[in-house]
């Protein structure tokens, strides 16, 4: 009987099951079991009770009982009428397994989409939810930092205009400073073709009379150094004033340096095709922007910077 004990062997192991388990099931010796499964026709008992333990362990491996004791009856011989029952014909085999697979298929679909393809798509959602907050983020904060600079920039024109001890900025320069508050907004550098005169652009008036005369005393007194050699090469250079000073200035290698007093929190441009000095009798209250850049400076008192 080696067919049935392997058939037998092999559905216990496809159910994970051990010979101690279908011992105690069954209320059998373990190693009436092991005889059954090794085909020891000598090691078990009469061909009546072998045939019943062998009834019992298929029907608890929920096999078909007739089919076992059907073969059992080939090896071992009869020991009782068999009833006539066909065999199963082999295409009703075939159409069985493939009802299972077309049962079976749409399950293993579903645990698939429920596991790895929706943990991925909900992955590469969360990561592109992310991203675009990021981006939303970096730009708010640079649309309120250009606004930001942009209205405290106006505010000072409007209020210097309505400055009665202060004469009005002219209809060209008030453009210009529009033009200017535009580009700081746009994160530009100014065009050559703006029309800058040497009068400041954002905040331009004169000083009062006194406070320009003792800005000036103070000027003609400071000790700058010997001028460097400029590199005579185009420049543009954005002046913006923490407090009430003056600022010298002479293009190209010219010993002639013009004098342009600046109020505080003001701003002044100027342009220099052949290069440029620069002269502030205070360093440290001066931020410039060369060519569109911020330039870090000497904080040093004078200051003289060649270009």
């Amino acid at each position: 009987m080696k067919m049935t004990g392997e058939l037998l062997r092999a559905e216990r192991i496809k159910q994970d099951l051990k010979i101690t388990d279908i011992a105690f099931a069954l209320k059998l010796a373990s190693k009436i079991i092991q005889s059954i499964e090794d085909g020891d026709t000598e090691a078990l008992p009469a061909k009546t009770f072998t045939r019943g333990f062998v009834k019992s362990y298929a029907e608890f491996l929920k096999l078909d009982s007739v089919v076992v004791l059907r073969q059992f009856q080939e090896e071992m011989g009869s020991t009782s009428p068999m009833p006539k029952v066909p065999p199963p014909q082999p295409s009703q085999k075939i159409e069985k397994i493939k009802n299972e697979s077309a049962k079976e298929a749409p399950k293993v679909l579903d645990e698939k989409m429920s596991s790895g393809l929706t943990r991925h798509h909900i992955f590469i959602f969360v990561f592109v939810c992310v991203g675009v907050a990021i981006i939303a983020l970096v730009n708010g904060l640079v649309r309120k930092y250009s606004r930001e600079r942009a209205d405290m920039t106006t505010q000072l024109i409007l209020e210097k205009k309505n400055d009665p001890s202060y004469s009005k900025i002219s209809s060209t320069d008030e453009a210009n400073a529009q033009q200017i508050t535009q580009l700081h907004m746009m994160n530009q550098t100014i065009p050559a073709s703006t029309d800058v005169t040497a009068a400041a652009i954002e905040n331009t008036e004169a000083i009062p009379a006194q406070q320009a005369e003792a800005i000036n005393q103070s000027t003609e007194k400071t000790q700058y150094p010997s001028i460097d050699v400029s590199n005579n090469k185009p420049i543009e250079v954005l002046i913006e004033a923490k407090k009430d000073l003056t600022i010298q200035y002479a293009k190209g290698n010219s010993n002639t340096f013009e004098k342009i007093l600046m109020k505080q929190n003001s701003y002044q441009i100027i342009r220099s095709n052949t290069g440029l000095h620069l002269r502030a009798e205070d360093g440290s209250h001066l931020i410039l922007t060369v060519n569109g850049a911020v330039r870090p400076i000497n904080k040093a008192k004078p200051l003289q910077i060649t270009f």
